[in-house]
Parts: structure tokens; C-alpha cells; sequence
């Protein structure tokens, strides 16, 4: 994941099983200010759990949406993927005596 800062306009694309979100924002600020939005179908089966599973269906209804004046020219697109999975890892330290400590 980038750590980069986003600022200017840019399109959010927020896809859950449900519903697609696309919001055209202006990043950067304290409160990102949202200029336009629109909310479509999801198809059925395009998206389980954060992972896309048919990519064609999801072009298909992103197109023409994207097509839309007030969403062209803009060059930048933060996608955001909804999932139930969490990232863990699990960590095993020496017994070690009392008073010591490990190394950096």
C-alpha cells in the first residue's frame, strides 16, 4: 500500500459486493470535499470479499458511468476494496533472563 499524499482532484471507486461508489473529491484538505457522486449495482458475483472475480462485468458498468461529463479529465483514481480478511502475524520472543533485554 502507498503511503503517498494524495491531493487534487482525484476519483474514489469504492466496490463491495452490493454497490459501486464513485466519488469525484478534491484530496488534500482537512475535509475532502466531495464535487459529484454516484451509486450502481454491483454485479452478482463481480466481487466476493475484496478480491475482483469477474473484471468484464465490472468494466461494463464502470464505463459508461465514467463516460459521464462531470467525471472526465480527471487522471487520478484511489480504489477502494472492501474485505472482511485481516492481516496478523504472529511473533515468538526467546525466554530470556530477568533483567535482560533483546537487541534491536
Amino acid at each position: 500500500m502507498s503511503k503517498k499524499k494524495l491531493s487534487g482532484k482525484a476519483l474514489v471507486i469504492q466496490i463491495t459486493r452490493e454497490e459501486t461508489r464513485i466519488a469525484l473529491m478534491r484530496l488534500g484538505q482537512a475535509n475532502p470535499e466531495i464535487q459529484a457522486s454516484i451509486i450502481l449495482p454491483t454485479p452478482a458475483g463481480a466481487m466476493e470479499d475484496g478480491e475482483v472475480r469477474n473484471l468484464t462485468a465490472l468494466k461494463d458498468i464502470l464505463r459508461p458511468a465514467l463516460e459521464d461529463p462531470v467525471f472526465r479529465r480527471v487522471r487520478r483514481a484511489v480504489f477502494v476494496l472492501c474485505s472482511s480478511r485481516v492481516i496478523s502475524e504472529t511473533a515468538r520472543l526467546p525466554a530470556m533472563k530477568k533483567g535482560k533485554r533483546l537487541e534491536q
